[in-house]
């Protein structure tokens, strides 16, 4: 069961999702839970004339109305401490040390639309329960992300555990009605967390990741001219904003990716406009934004319009390198970060002699190659220009013989899974060999848009589809990031 670190007495939250999830396997949990609740509120004396009690409030964020602020007050300083469930459910408990006398705790991780019992209680500096009550809560409908997914395929024994991090874009009939929405779904596909982006400039072509050990949650990429990549934290409150963006004709103009790397600094692409004509540069920033290291497509393609036009970028700290998905060339790029000097290119025709049997091996207008700790190279090939379907692939790469080798792909033969995305998708090895796939799209009347997790044998663990809601007429993804399943079971 996935645990969080507490936070700091001074951001007092929890990650609590109430669905399937995270829940035990075991279905005398329940039970029991409920046996050990009433046998410590025996142990204390649980009763009017013996526990103070009092107001227990629970306040929905304006951002993130899956979730309460539990807040309350006590005579003495005392933890804090909500235990929660739905009706019949896993109780869920989440809880700070720090003796306070304001106590407030953010829950979050609900479901639409659902009734959940909430107990908060505070212990006082001997362990002594010094104040216990109780409340029942109603989610909201939030007509936004009400139908927004359906669950296609559920194998719970064979999915790696943990929410699936997301940006959707929801638009159509008319231009004003576009979207941008962040989400986190459940293992089944719900929604358990979101914030609405409308207003704040977000374009299609998002990035979303957890930054500073999960604490919040960072957003870029392709965004409107005077925008911001953000930072939200659990409650969807801003936390942070990044440089401003500026048009898209002027040189560092932000897309596709914006990342905060482990020693501070942020990675980007910009373009190079220069005469009229774009290059594209992989842009590292310092904590205040100031360059540090910048890399030029148009040194390696001076004579191409839009030269070198890319979709995502990668460092390697330990190995001092970069890596570069240069969509418009078919090719991937590692660049040395002391030198820039240019180590290799990977794609048709170029550094690597291609070995092993398969027919079509290589990849044409791809999207997100994620390299993995053994080395190999996993991409999203969307097969643009170059076939009428969209695959994953898995490559070995020996640099030292010059050699790739394809290894691992889905669908591949005998698999029924045929789709074609000219634009955006995303594909990610997971810790138990599973490897999550975000079939992004442009169009989802041409492309369903959909989130699937399939096995090392090609089995689908579980899939996702996306659907328009409310008054949009399209929904589009872009990219997905599987996080830890942050819960803790009473």
């Amino acid at each position: 069961m996935g645990r969080r670190p507490r936070h700091a007495p001074f951001f007092i939250v929890a990650l609590l999702l109430l669905g399937p999830a995270c829940r035990s396997d075991d279905p005398t949990d329940d039970d029991s839970d409920d046996e050990d609740d009433d046998t410590k509120d025996d142990d204390t004396g649980d009763d009017d004339t013996t526990i103070p009690n009092g107001p227990l409030e629970c306040i929905p964020p304006e951002h993130n109305r899956l979730s309460c602020k539990a807040r309350w007050l006590t005579e003495e300083p005392g933890t804090s401490t909500v235990h929660f469930n739905e009706p019949g459910g896993t109780t869920f408990v989440v809880q700070d040390d720090t003796l306070v006398t304001e106590h407030e705790i953010l829950v979050y991780g609900l479901r639409r639309d659902t009734t959940y019992e909430l107990k908060a209680f505070s212990e006082d500096g001997d362990g002594a329960l010094a104040w216990l009550s109780r409340v029942d809560m109603q989610t909201d409908i939030l007509p936004n992300v009400a139908g927004l997914t359906e669950l296609v395929t559920h194998d719970p024994e064979s999915i790696q555990e943990g929410w699936t991090l997301t940006s959707v874009i929801l638009s159509g009939p008319a231009e004003e009605t576009e979207r941008p929405l962040l989400v986190m779904l459940d293992e089944e596909g719900q929604p358990v967390w979101y914030r609405d982006l409308t207003g704040i400039g977000t374009k299609n072509g998002l990035e979303a990741s957890l930054i500073d050990d999960g604490q919040h949650i960072l957003v870029g990429g392709t965004l409107s001219a005077d925008s911001r990549p953000l930072a939200f934290d659990w409650a969807g409150d801003k936390v942070w904003e990044g440089p401003a963006q500026v048009m898209p004709d002027q040189t560092g103009f932000m897309h596709h990716t914006f990342q905060k790397l482990p020693n501070g600094n942020y990675l980007t692409l910009a373009f190079h406009a220069v005469g009229g004509d774009d290059s594209d540069m992989l842009l590292e920033m310092d904590a205040s934004f100031q360059p540090i290291f910048q890399w030029d497509t148009a040194a390696l393609y001076p004579d191409t319009y839009s030269a070198g036009w890319c979709n995502m970028a990668r460092v390697d700290l330990e190995e001092d390198v970069a890596y570069l998905s240069v969509r418009s060339e078919d090719a991937v790029l590692k660049i040395d970060r002391g030198s820039g000097d240019l180590l290799w290119s990977l794609g048709e025709g170029l550094d690597f002699q291609m070995v092993g049997a398969h027919e079509d091996p290589w990849f044409a207008g791809q999207h997100a190659p994620t390299f993995l700790p053994n080395g190999h190279m996993l991409v999203y090939d969307n097969g643009q220009g170059a076939r009428y379907y969209t695959r994953v692939m898995e490559y070995a790469l020996d640099e030292e013989q010059m050699e790739a080798e394809v290894v691992w792909e889905y669908p591949g033969d005998g698999v029924d899974d045929i789709w074609y995305a000219d634009a955006y998708g995303d594909a990610d090895r997971l810790a138990n060999g599973n490897t999550l796939i975000t079939v992004g799209n442009l169009f989802s009347g041409i492309t369903q848009a959909r989130i699937l997790e399939v096995t090392p044998d090609k089995e689908v663990a579980s899939e996702v589809h996306f659907h328009p809601t409310m008054d949009a007429t399209e929904v589009t993804i872009y990219m997905a990031e599987r996080i830890p399943c942050p819960l803790e079971v009473l």
